[in-house]
């Protein structure tokens, strides 16, 4: 048995350790449940959860009984307990690492281990396997750090957490998030402080989160999300935040697991997960998740068939050079409710369902590589790059575009969708510990580039007359009009960024940083003729973003903190002098207070924010004769906007055996400076709500048993039309065996019904969706 861990142990960035002064922390400890059994097995388990490096002879564990380990132990401590009366004990290693040998006579455990040598090891950012969802780091800064280390608001969906709530999807993820409004539909889409948000793939910066399908949530370890500007790592985007979504990596030893599940409307679903080494020296590492499912929903036009195949493999080129690999593809058929009408007298049926029933395919596939080499100084170099390409195909693609209440005949708008999206990116970066003035301080710097290029196959729109939009689903390919045009779209990002985390005291550390950007945007048709390219306006060149913060540590467990961030957004509307306007520029200000307690078991956090969208296009009414016509509109970079409220949230392990994450937002979103001053003072984005709330907890039993249950909350929207509402889960399980649970899960329990996306008028023809009614779902995961 050879056993390792691609992860090595690494240091606390805390102030005793930067002066090298003796630490005095207490030990960080976990619970642990691994049953009795062959200690082949126990180990592999525990190397599982815990990432250390572990090492042996196979003929060490050949043939030996562990006692398993159950409780909250310290490593160490648990070590010692998994190896109690095996005849056998860990030696620790100088690099942090253990071997497996004979005991002496008498002896069984961990050896040459005092308490000093294991406080404060770092743990990776790894989510799978820690049974918690309080993340003690996270790695969307380029660096690995603890949630106090970072001066905003920023919150981790973990794979435990994923599990416990049956999450499939990143729009399941993303609904259960501190502070995000998750705008479900056949195109979902996510608001944070009043903004849609920007997404990164394992650091990389993306597109595409709010328009575009998404990979199966089975590939992920974890959700990072960054509440807040976030220029520093994007480039341009909006100030609302950024979702970094983590991919799974192959684990140091043989593990696997599976999933089965039905529920209400044929709800099918299917997941299959494993990988460990492929060479006997553990230095190639492999893993494989494929999931798909086949479900109906309360319509009877509506559903979906999805299936998704991802595949890792990690290969150490040297001990502290690493080479990772990565491919995925996904494919859905399926038919999208895109919304029912709503009028005043009128209350559109929970099941109604407009548009046409003929399925549209989306498709998505994806190609990564990295390289990371460790330094023995401390530093990290770090290289990645991904290919990402998506395909929606809907011969029918179907709205409506006039209703009448009276009698339930409207005209639909019938088109064709066909678009393709291609999307490459890279970054690099390096890391790492530099002393100035007797002080430990922490750099990095790096660059990334991306480019996105938009094809899309385009027919014109047609108008079809219907006596009933709720019964006429089916329309001849003579109704639908054919494709007369295509045209491409590309959009370019560069930029190069770095940041310093500064020691002032022990307790006080200064965060400071920016990034210099460019942007490009241009654009050509491609049919009925071929164009030359022709350059969008809104473009930039070396603009800058800056960033910093202060962090003060009142305690061991608690730490203040105030930052500013901002992020800007190229424009395309001209002043009277003809020129583009200045970037909007969305900054914020936030303090805030997090905590660490019960040895990091549970996190809590709080934050004041208020974030001023400035720089945006208003008209200017004193003038005419822009953008190249003798009436055209002028503009000013006057308008200005405001978005402030609170953030809190609470998650982990408050007792043991449960496991708690809860949040409110409270967001208030402002129009201070318009063109038309009727507008001041009134409602920006009246799709975020006011008040946002979430909970869930579970509590697992000794005996077997678990119980869990939770409610999403949100306040009506801000324009009034839609009322707020609250909606109930309840869950029940019981662990058939050790790895072996099954489990009932009752969501909208008091089966409310609620609109899970509005549009932004009281007359809207699309983008009603209601919520799903009571549903049930029975789930058997396996692990191995």
């Amino acid at each position: 048995m050879r056993i390792f861990s691609r992860h090595r142990l690494m240091l606390p960035v805390v102030a005793a350790a930067l002066l090298h002064v003796p630490v005095h922390a207490q030990p960080v400890q976990r619970e642990f449940s691994i049953p009795a059994g062959p200690l082949a097995e126990a180990v592999n388990r525990f190397v599982a959860v815990t990432g250390v490096y572990l090492a042996s002879d196979a003929a060490l564990a050949a043939g030996r009984q562990s006692p398993g380990v159950q409780g909250v132990y310290t490593v160490p401590q648990a070590l010692f307990a998994l190896l109690a009366g095996t005849g056998l004990e860990a030696l620790r290693q100088p690099d942090g690492s253990y071997r497996l040998q004979a005991a002496p006579a008498g002896g069984a455990g961990v050896s040459t281990l005092t308490p000093m040598q294991v406080l404060g090891e770092r743990e990776t950012a790894v989510s799978e396997g820690t049974g918690t969802y309080a993340a003690s780091v996270v790695s969307l800064g380029k660096q690995t750090l603890s949630l106090r280390e970072i001066p905003q608001s920023v919150s981790v969906v973990t794979r435990q957490q994923m599990d416990d709530q049956n999450m499939a999807s990143v729009s399941d993820a993303l609904a259960s998030a501190p502070g995000v409004s998750a705008r479900l539909d056949a195109e979902s889409s996510f608001l944070s402080r009043g903004y849609n948000v920007e997404v990164q793939y394992d650091g990389i910066p993306g597109s595409g989160l709010n328009t575009a399908m998404q990979f199966d949530l089975a590939q992920y370890d974890r959700v990072e999300v960054l509440r807040g500007p976030s220029g520093l790592l994007q480039g341009a985007g909006n100030p609302g935040g950024m979702v970094n979504l983590v991919h799974k990596r192959p684990t140091s030893t043989f593990a696997a697991s599976g999933l089965v599940s039905l529920g209400s409307w044929q709800n099918r679903r299917i997941e299959l997960d494993a990988g460990g080494p492929l060479t006997e020296d553990g230095r190639i590492r492999g893993r494989v998740a494929v999931a798909g499912y086949d479900r109906e929903f309360q319509d009877p036009v509506t559903f979906a068939r999805q299936g998704m195949g991802y595949g890792v493999l990690d290969v150490d080129l040297t001990r502290d050079t690493t080479l990772s690999v990565a491919a995925g593809y996904q494919r859905r058929k399926a038919v999208f409710n895109y919304g029912v009408p709503v009028a005043p007298g009128h209350t559109p049926p929970r099941d109604g369902f407009v548009g046409s029933d003929e399925p549209e395919t989306r498709t998505l596939r994806e190609t990564s590589a990295s390289l990371e080499h460790r330094f023995d100084n401390g530093w990290r170099a770090h290289a990645a790059a991904r290919q990402r390409q998506y395909n929606a195909l809907a011969p029918q693609n179907v709205y409506l575009e006039s209703f009448d209440p009276a009698t339930g005949a409207g005209v639909l708008s019938a088109s064709v969708k066909d678009q393709e999206v291609r999307h490459l990116g890279a970054d690099a970066y390096a890391s790492g510990p530099v002393t100035l003035f007797g002080r430990r301080h922490e750099l990095m710097v790096g660059a990334n580039a991306n480019r996105e290029q938009t094809r899309w196959r385009r027919a014109p729109w047609v108008s079809i007359p219907v006596d009933d939009v709720y019964q006429e689903h089916t329309f001849g390919p003579e109704q639908i009009p054919l494709v007369n045009s295509r045209d491409d779209t590309v959009i370019e990002q560069s930029g190069v960024y770095g940041s310093a985390r500064l020691s002032l005291a022990d307790p006080l550390t200064l965060v400071l940083g920016g990034r210099w950007s460019n942007y490009r945007n241009k654009s050509r048709a491609l049919e009925p003729a071929l164009t030359e390219w022709q350059a969008s306006t809104a473009r930039a060149d070396w603009e800058f973003t800056p960033y910093g913060g202060l962090v003060w540590d009142l305690t061991p467990q608690l730490s203040m903190y105030a930052s500013y961030t901002d992020i800007f957004s190229p424009q395309t509307q001209e002043d009277i002098e003809g020129r583009v306007l200045d970037p909007r520029v969305g900054w914020q200000g936030e303090v805030g207070v997090k905590g660490a307690f019960l040895d990091d078991r549970l996190n809590a956090a709080i934050a004041l924010f208020r974030i001023r969208d400035s720089n945006r296009a208003m008209r200017d009414d004193a003038n005419i004769g822009c953008g190249g016509s003798a009436d055209g509109s002028c503009y000013v970079a006057a308008g200005l906007v405001q978005s402030q409220g609170i953030d809190a949230e609470i998650s982990g392990s408050p007792w043991r055996g449960w496991e708690v994450t809860g949040s409110y937002t409270y967001t208030q979103t402002e129009i201070l400076r318009d063109a038309n001053t009727a507008n001041v003072g009134q409602t920006f984005n009246v799709e975020m709500p006011r008040h946002l709330f979430k909970l869930w907890a579970l509590y697992r039993a000794p005996e077997g048993w678990s119980v869990g249950g939770g409610v999403r909350a949100q306040s009506d929207s801000g324009n009034g039309y839609h009322p707020g509402y609250a909606v109930a889960t309840a869950q029940v399980g019981y662990r058939l065996r050790p790895g072996l649970d099954l489990t009932l899960t009752v969501d909208n329990v008091f089966d409310r019904s609620y609109f899970s996306r509005h549009s932004a008028s009281s007359t809207a023809n699309t983008w009603n969706i209601y919520g799903a009614p009571r549903n049930v779902l029975l789930s058997l995961r396996a692990r191995y």
